[in-house]
């Protein structure tokens, strides 16, 4: 019988353990999504629509109202600040009550917007704040939350196929889904829903949302949108065409807090000032 070399023995273990470390970093690399995190930690600070007054007093609906822009509705009848909420910061309790305009039967609970001249030269920005939906809330009808906008015109946040720039609308669907409703030149009006589940809304408690958009390189469809709910990401898309050659990148936040379609049931939430982070 020949003498085993012990040399040769520890080579091909040393191999082995190569090829499984190889093979294990495959399927690994396979398998294996890289976390994104929450845009809130990756952008530098940025402004606060603060809903008190310099001295600290809460916001009357008047002064609400004197703050939002032209586009503007239920403030004066829906619309609450209240002080002791998210982070003890004053927050908005919003009615998603009917706005009672005849012409405008669809309208329910607020809708006004924040503009922001230096978002304009911004490639990408992060919106961030956190929503209250009671125990009670049903879920019934599909409904809209804060979320980013470019136009050069403000009548375009109301075009279901915007001539120019984009809105992209946070947003829960019926059954308490979560999603973005993205309105674009390109694509018209696209629901974005969760690509990562994680279940409904959470209800009764404060929870956190972050809304991520890097802008598309001129003629391609590499724009991101993301949306963090409760910290966790909920959207990633990387194949967005959002802005156009003479559109403008960033214009601000469209603040449309209620149901989608028309007023459902007449319940209330509360949503904390909102922050938006550019780079």
């Amino acid at each position: 019988m020949r003498d085993i070399n012990s040399g040769a023995i520890v080579f091909n273990l040393s191999g082995g353990a190569i090829l499984i470390t190889v093979f294990a970093y495959m399927g690994f690399a396979f398998f294996h999504t890289d976390i994104v995190a929450p845009c809130t930690a990756r952008y530098p600070a940025g402004k606060q629509f603060a809903l008190d007054s310099q001295r600290g007093n809460l916001l009357t609906p008047i002064e609400l109202q004197g703050r939002a822009g032209s586009r503007e509705w239920g403030i004066l009848t829906n619309a609450q600040i209240l002080g002791s909420g998210a982070g003890n910061d004053a927050v908005m309790q919003v009615s998603l009550a009917s706005t009672d305009v005849e012409d405008e039967t669809a309208r329910n609970g607020v809708g006004f917007t924040w503009q922001s001249a230096e978002l304009a030269k911004a490639t990408s920005a992060c919106l961030s704040y956190r929503v209250f939906l009671p125990a009670s809330f049903a879920f019934a009808k599909p409904g809209y939350l804060p979320g980013l906008y470019a136009a050069s015109d403000i009548a375009e946040l109301d075009a279901k196929t915007p001539s120019d720039g984009y809105v992209a609308r946070v947003g829960w669907a019926q059954g308490g889904g979560s999603g973005v409703e993205v309105r674009s030149v390109g694509a018209g009006t696209l629901w974005q829903g969760a690509t990562v589940e994680s279940g409904p809304w959470p209800l009764g408690r404060w929870v956190p949302v972050e809304q991520e958009i890097a802008l598309n390189s001129k003629g391609a469809g590499d724009g991101i949108l993301r949306l963090w709910i409760d910290g966790k990401l909920r959207i990633e898309n990387r194949s967005l065409a959002l802005k156009s050659d003479s559109s403008p990148g960033f214009s601000g936040v469209v603040a449309d807090i209620g149901y989608a379609h028309s007023a459902g049931d007449p319940v209330t939430l509360k949503v904390s000032p909102f922050v938006v982070q550019w780079q």
